[in-house]
C-alpha cells in the first residue's frame, strides 16, 4: 500500500509537535534513518489512520521478532548514548524516522530489490510514489529546531548520513543494468549528494548554538549481509557509495564549528571494518548472517543473539548497537580528557610561584618543605573533569639583610596522579621548577616579586575507551611559567598583632607538545600543542599575631583574571586525520576565591611551621594543600 503523500508530510513533525518547549533544558537530540529510529513508525502509521482513514498494520517493522517496531532487537545507539555522556541532559528526543533520505530526495522507484538479493527495502515510509521524501533527515533537524527553539553550550546533537541514500542509488542500478562507469556516477553522486546534506544538517544544528554536534559517519555498506548478497560488484558498489559520502563529508564539515560549539565525526566506518575482521575481539562470533533470518538465532535468548552483528540484512543486531554506543562516547569523550593537561601545569607552576612571595629570614638562610595537594575540577561541555593529588617539595636558599631586603633561589619538584571523573584514565605529572624572589620592607609599603619556570612531563595519558577493552595511551611534555608581583602595607593595631592588606598582580601559562595517542582502533586521536595562559590580579588581606617566636597568620583573597584563561584544544581521530575537532575551553579557575593560614615557631635558628591553602571556584574547581616547612638561618 502506498502512503499519501500527506501522510509523509507529517512524518517527522508528528514526533515532535505534541512536546512542550523547554527553554532551560540541556537537550538531546538524534536524527536519523532506519540505524536510529526508536520505534517511531508506528504512531506515524496511527495518526494516517486516524487522519486519513488508511488502514495501515502499524506493527511496522514487525515485532516481534524486532524489539518494540525497531530495525533491531534492542535499544538503538542513539537511544543508549546518553546515558555514557558526562551530560546533564534532561530533554532527550529521538527524531530518526526509518527509511528516511538526508532531505528531499526525487524518489521514482518504490521499494525495489537491493543489488539483485531480491530483498525489499521495508517499509513505506519514504518509499511513495511521491515528488519528494517528506520524512527525510534535513527535516527531522527543521522541526526539531522549530520546537525547541535555538540551543545552549550544554545541548548534545546526534546526527546521521542517511543509509537510504545508498539504498537509492543500488536500487536505481540493481533495476535499471547501466555500464559499469554509469553504475559508479550514480553512487558517487549520490554519495555526495548525502555528505553535503548531512553537513547542512549539522551546519543548523551548530547555527543554532548546540554546544556539541556528534556526526557518525557512514558504516561499510559493503560490509552488511545485503551487500554480500550482490556479489563482489555489490560488495564493492556499496563500499564505494560509504567512502565516497564519507571523504566528502569531511571535506563539507571542515571549518563549521566555531570557538564556542564542537563538530566531531565518529569513524563508524573503521569500526565496522574491525568489526568483521577481528569479531572475538569484540565478543561476536557471526559477523556476516543476519539474526532474523537464522532460525537458531531468532528463536534463540539474548546471550545467543548478542553473538551476531546483523539483526537483519542492514543493521546491527542490540549488541552491535551497544559497540557502537560506546564507540560514539568514547569519540565525544577524548577531546574532553585534553584540556587538563595546560590547566595542572599552568596552576601547578603560579601555585608554587605564589608561595615564594614574602619568604624571608634573617642573614643567610634556607629553607625546605614538604606538602600534599588535591585538585577537583568539574566538567563541562568541552572538559572531562578530574581529581589530582600528590606529593611536592621544594628548597630554598635566601639572604635577608638588615634594611629588609630579601632575595634568593628555589627549586621544587611535583608528582601528581590525575584522575579524570565519570572517564575512565588519567595521566600523571611530574614537574621540576626553578624559582627565584625577591623582597623589600620600607616605612611606607612592602613589595615582593616572584618569577617560576617549569618542566613539566605527562606520562601514562590512558583513557579506557569502553570498546572491546581497547585502551588509548600516550605521552607529552611541556612547559610552564609564572610571573608575580606584590605590594602590601602592614598596619599595627596591638602589640604582635597586624593587618595587611595585599594586592598582586601576576601572568601564568603553560604549554604542552603535540602528541598520537596509540591502542584503539577508530578511536585513538592526534592532538595538537596547545597552550593555556592567563593574566590576573589578587585583593586580599591577612591577620598575623606575632607573639614569643610563635607567629600565626590567615587570609582571605579574591583571584579575578583580567586575561586569558582559555585554551584552544584541536585534535583529530587517527583514523581520519584530515578532520580537525578545535573548540576554546574555558579553565575552570578563572576567578576564584582563596584562603591561606600558616603557623610557625622560631627555636633560635630553627622555625618550624606548617602552611595551607584553600581555593574554591564555585562548584567549578577547587584546590587544597598544606605542607610543613623547616627554615635554618645561618
Amino acid at each position: 500500500m502506498t502512503i499519501p503523500t500527506k501522510l509523509a508530510a507529517i512524518a517527522t513533525a508528528s514526533i515532535i509537535a505534541l512536546s512542550p518547549q523547554l527553554a532551560a533544558a540541556q537537550n538531546y537530540g538524534s536524527f536519523g534513518d532506519n540505524i536510529a529510529d526508536p520505534g517511531n513508525i508506528p504512531a506515524l502509521l496511527q495518526r494516517s489512520n486516524d487522519q486519513d482513514g488508511t488502514s495501515f498494520d502499524t506493527n511496522f517493522p514487525a515485532s516481534p521478532p524486532g524489539f518494540e517496531n525497531r530495525y533491531s532487537n534492542g535499544l538503538t545507539a542513539a537511544e543508549l548514548l546518553p546515558d555514557l555522556l558526562d551530560f546533564d541532559l534532561t530533554d532527550i528526543r529521538h527524531n530518526a524516522v526509518g527509511n528516511a533520505f538526508s532531505a528531499k530526495l526525487p524518489v521514482s522507484l518504490a521499494g525495489g530489490i537491493l543489488l539483485g538479493n531480491g530483498s525489499s527495502i521495508p517499509g513505506p515510509i519514504g518509499r511513495g510514489l511521491t515528488p519528494l521524501n517528506e520524512s527525510d533527515i534535513a527535516s527531522q533537524v527543521d522541526d526539531y529546531l522549530a520546537a525547541v527553539g535555538s540551543l545552549e553550550q550544554n545541548d548534545f546533537m546526534l546526527l546521521y548520513p542517511s543509509g537510504n541514500d545508498a539504498a537509492l542509488a543500488l536500487n536505481t542500478i540493481a533495476l535499471t543494468g547501466p555500464s559499469q562507469n554509469q553504475a559508479v556516477q550514480i553512487v558517487v553522486s549520490g554519495a555526495q549528494a548525502n555528505a553535503v546534506n548531512t553537513a547542512a544538517s549539522a551546519k543548523k544544528l551548530l547555527d543554532a548554538s548546540a554546544g556539541t554536534v556528534l556526526v557518525s559517519n557512514l558504516p561499510n555498506i559493503g560490509q552488511t549481509p545485503a551487500a554480500r548478497a550482490g556479489g563482489l560488484s555489490g560488495v564493492q558498489l556499496a563500499t564505494l557509495f560509504s567512502t565516497t559520502t564519507n571523504s566528502a563529508l569531511n571535506t563539507a564539515l571542515t571549518g563549521l564549528s566555531g570557538n564556542q560549539n564542537m563538530l566531531i565525526v565518529a569513524d563508524s566506518f573503521t569500526l565496522t571494518n574491525d568489526i568483521v575482521a577481528n569479531p572475538g575481539k569484540y565478543g561476536l562470533s557471526d559477523v556476516t548472517n543476519p539474526c532474523s533470518l537464522v532460525p537458531s538465532c531468532v528463536s534463540a535468548g539474548q546471550s545467543v543473539q548478542d553473538q551476531f552483528l546483523f539483526w537483519d540484512p542492514f543493521f546491527p543486531t542490540a549488541r552491535g548497537h551497544a559497540i557502537s554506543a560506546a564507540f560514539l562516547a568514547d569519540t565525544v569523550n577524548a577531546p574532553r580528557t585534553v584540556p587538563a593537561i595546560a590547566e595542572l601545569g599552568r596552576f601547578g607552576t603560579e601555585s608554587y610561584a605564589r608561595n615564594l612571595l614574602g619568604q624571608s629570614g634573617e642573614a643567610v638562610w634556607i629553607s625546605g618543605h614538604v606538602g600534599y595537594e588535591r585538585f577537583r575540577r568539574a566538567r563541562n561541555p568541552f572538559a572531562s573533569g578530574y581529581e589530582a593529588e600528590g606529593p611536592s617539595t621544594s628548597l630554598s636558599l635566601g639572604w635577608t639583610n638588615s634594611l629588609g631586603l630579601t632575595v634568593g633561589i628555589s627549586a621544587a619538584y611535583s608528582d601528581l596522579d590525575v584522575d579524570y571523573r565519570f572517564i575512565s584514565g588519567g595521566f600523571d605529572k611530574r614537574s621540576f621548577n626553578l624559582g627565584a624572589f625577591a623582597s623589600i620592607e620600607t616605612p611606607i609599603i612592602d613589595l615582593a616579586a616572584s618569577i617560576s619556570y617549569g618542566i613539566d612531563s605527562y606520562d601514562n595519558l590512558t583513557r579506557n575507551t569502553g570498546v572491546a577493552g581497547q585502551v588509548s595511551s600516550a605521552e607529552t611534555e611541556g612547559d610552564s611559567f609564572a610571573i608575580i608581583a606584590q605590594a602590601s602595607r602592614d598596619f599595627s593595631f596591638l602589640p604582635g598583632v597586624s593587618f595587611e592588606p595585599t594586592v598582586r598582580v601576576g601572568y601564568s601559562r603553560a604549554d604542552f607538545d603535540g602528541f598520537q595517542e596509540t591502542g584503539a582502533t577508530g578511536l585513538s586521536q592526534n592532538v595538537s600543542a596547545a597552550k593555556l595562559s592567563k593574566t590576573f590580579a589578587e585583593f586580599g588581606a591577612k591577620a598575623q599575631l606575632d607573639l614569643a617566636g610563635l607567629n600565626a597568620s590567615l587570609g582571605g583573597f579574591y583571584h579575578v583574571r583580567l586575561d586569558g584563561g582559555e585554551q584552544r584544544i584541536s585534535s583529530s581521530l587517527v583514523s581520519l586525520p584530515d578532520f580537525v575537532r578545535s573548540v576554546n575551553v574555558r579553565a575552570a579557575d578563572r576567578d576564584y576565591a582563596r584562603a591561606e593560614a600558616s603557623l610557625s615557631k622560631s627555636i633560635g635558628k630553627l622555625t618550624i611551621g606548617a602552611s595551607g591553602t584553600a581555593t574554591f571556584a564555585d562548584d567549578d574547581f577547587n584546590h587544597l594543600a598544606g605542607r610543613v616547612f623547616l627554615r635554618l638561618t645561618f
